[in-house]
Order: structure tokens, then sequence, then C-alpha cells
């Protein structure tokens, strides 16, 4: 029976000190005398009472044993306790064996699993009707994985991260390929050497930076050399001159005099 209840403490997210058998078997020798015995079976009540609506809890220690028995009694008649005559034989003090004591934590950790339980499916049937329940779904039948029952969205996605890791690390070598592929015909269409010799820098002036908000031809013949063009690169040719732009086509028909005689009432 000891080890049935340490398994169960273990599921269930018990850290106190009695998940060793030989501190359970001691503190179950004492009962309520123990304050560690009555800390575990508080910790059970408190984890299921949010979880079945219990009305009893137990508040009291064992410097209270009355109060204690009380509420120890009360708790296990309203969760209907197959032991009938160990839960009356409480409030009397009559339950002093090591056994009994042991079937009270085997009952109250067996019902907070069940309670567990009970509550995973109701949160499993509401989550299957939401939109990231689906969501969730078709990425898990997309990368062949288990259906996401009863799992929370953070352990879905965990093995998600797990399943596609390295499908990432394939991607990353297939991306620098094809950036390799597109960059080296452009590296290697750029010249070696420079198109400016030092010559032209010695003689080129200060100015040469100050950029001329002009294009018309004279104000190039003086401006126009080899390092401006590196400066300033080739620009695309927009057109816009006066002389390759046509005339409208005329919107009215010219005007004409008026002419004399005809036409009128009294002519």
């Amino acid at each position: 029976m000891e080890c049935d209840i340490l398994d169960s403490l273990e599921q269930l997210g018990y850290d106190g000190p009695l998940l060793e058998e030989k501190a359970l078997l001691g503190a179950a020798a004492s009962g309520l005398s123990s304050p560690e015995y009555v800390a575990l079976c508080r910790w059970l009540t408190s984890t299921l009472k949010p979880l079945c609506a219990l009305e009893e809890s137990i508040t009291s220690g064992p410097d209270d044993m009355d109060s204690l028995r009380v509420e120890m009694s009360g708790l296990l008649k309203e969760l209907h306790c197959p032991y009938h005559e160990l839960v009356s034989g409480i409030t009397k003090g009559s339950v002093r064996n090591t056994k009994d004591h042991l079937k009270f934590l085997l009952f109250l950790s067996s019902e907070l699993q069940a309670a567990q339980i009970v509550r995973s499916r109701g949160v499993s049937q509401k989550h299957r009707k939401s939109p990231v329940y689906h969501e969730l779904l078709a990425i898990c039948k997309t990368l062949n994985l288990p259906e996401p029952r009863g799992q929370d969205a953070a352990g879905v996605l965990s093995q998600v991260r797990d399943k596609v890791g390295p499908f990432r690390c394939l991607y990353n070598g297939v991306r620098v390929d094809s950036m390799a592929r597109a960059y080296q015909p452009l590296r290697h269409s750029l010249r070696p050497q420079s198109t400016v010799d030092m010559a032209e820098l010695l003689a080129a002036r200060e100015d040469i930076c100050n950029v001329v908000k002009t294009s018309s031809g004279s104000s190039r013949e003086n401006t126009a050399c080899a390092v401006n063009k590196i400066l300033m690169g080739r620009v695309p040719d927009r057109g816009g001159r006066p002389s390759e732009i046509e005339a409208p086509p005329p919107e009215m028909p010219p005007w004409q005099k008026r002419q004399d005689g005809g036409g009128g009432r009294g002519g």
C-alpha cells in the first residue's frame, strides 16, 4: 500500500518530506499526532478542493486534536469515503493503526488523481471546439506527430520545435547556396582595377564633390571627368526635351470671322 501511495504522490507533484517509505510509515504510525502526516493531508485537501468544490477543509493542527478530528471526519464524509467504520472512529480517537492511516492517504490521493483526470477531460473537450486546437491538429498532421490529446499548447509546440529543428538546418544550407549563386556573378562582374588613374586624382579640383544642379552641356564641360562619374554614377535618360515633345491635338475648330448677310429673320 505504501508503494502505491508514494507513486501517487510523485505523480501528483508532491515534494514534501514523506516521499520516502521509511518517513511515510513513521508519520502514518503517529497518525494525526504527526505534523508531517497532517501537512500531507492538508496539501491533498487544498489541491482537491478547487477541483471538487469541497466545503470541508483541514485548517487545524496536532495541537488542537479535537478540531482536527472533526475536520478530518467531515472531509472524508463529504468525499463519501468507503471506510465508514474508520471515518466514525476518527472523532472517537479509536483510529491508531498505521494501516488505517495509510488507507486515508491512499483514498485522498486516488480522489485527487480522479478529479484531475475528469477535469482534464472536460478541458480537452472544450479545447477541441477552439480554433487554436484545430490549428495545432493541422500542424501535427502535417509533421506526422500524434494528436495532442490532453496536452497543453506549450508541450505541442515543443514537439513541433524538435521536429522542425533538423529541417531548419537544411533550409539554412539551401538558403546560403542560393545567395551564393546570386552573389558570385555580380561579384565577378566588378572590375578588379579602378578606371581612375593617379593623374586624374591629382588634377581634380576640391569642388568636384559639389553636385551642380543642372544638366546643360555647357555646365558639364568643365566639371565632367572620370572621378565625377565614379562619385555620381550613371543615371537613366528620362527624356523631357522640348524638341521631342509633340504638340497636342486641336480640341476645338479654328475661329472664323462672322460673314455678312443671310441667315437672319429680316434678311
